[in-house]
This record gives C-alpha cells, sequence and structure tokens, in this order.
C-alpha cells in the first residue's frame, strides 16, 4: 500500500524559503488515532541531518563561517 504523502512551504527565521515532504506512517501504539508522521524529503536551501531534523543550509554556512573568524 502507497504511504500518503503532502508538500508544505517551509520558513526558516532568516528568511530562506522551501518545501518539506511528509509521509504518513504507520500507527505505532496501541489505542494511538493517527498514524506518525516523518519529514521524507526537503527543497529549497535545507536538508535533513542524520536525526530527520531540518538544516537551513544559509544558517548553517553562516554559523560555519563564525567559527572560521
Amino acid at each position: 500500500m502507497e504511504r500518503a504523502r503532502f508538500t508544505l512551504p517551509e520558513k526558516c527565521g532568516c528568511g530562506a524559503y522551501g518545501t518539506v515532504t511528509f509521509e504518513q506512517g504507520d500507527v505505532s501504539e496501541p489505542g494511538e488515532s493517527h498514524p506518525q508522521i516523518r519529514v521524507v524529503g526537503v527543497d529549497g536551501p535545507f536538508r535533513l541531518d542524520g536525526q530527520g531534523d531540518i538544516v537551513c543550509l544559509n544558517c548553517e554556512d553562516a554559523a560555519n563561517d563564525d567559527e572560521e573568524s
């Protein structure tokens, strides 16, 4: 069975715009009425880190520049 996917706009505090794609997962706990939702893709100046969190590349680059100074 194909899982439901949907895409929403994403805006970082720095002003960067992109989109995030979510996928509907399984109901993981007995008695849970809604399935888990997870991030499966990002577009624009974003990436997913190892934990599946959204990272803004603009902010990450700025932080790296600050560390190098």
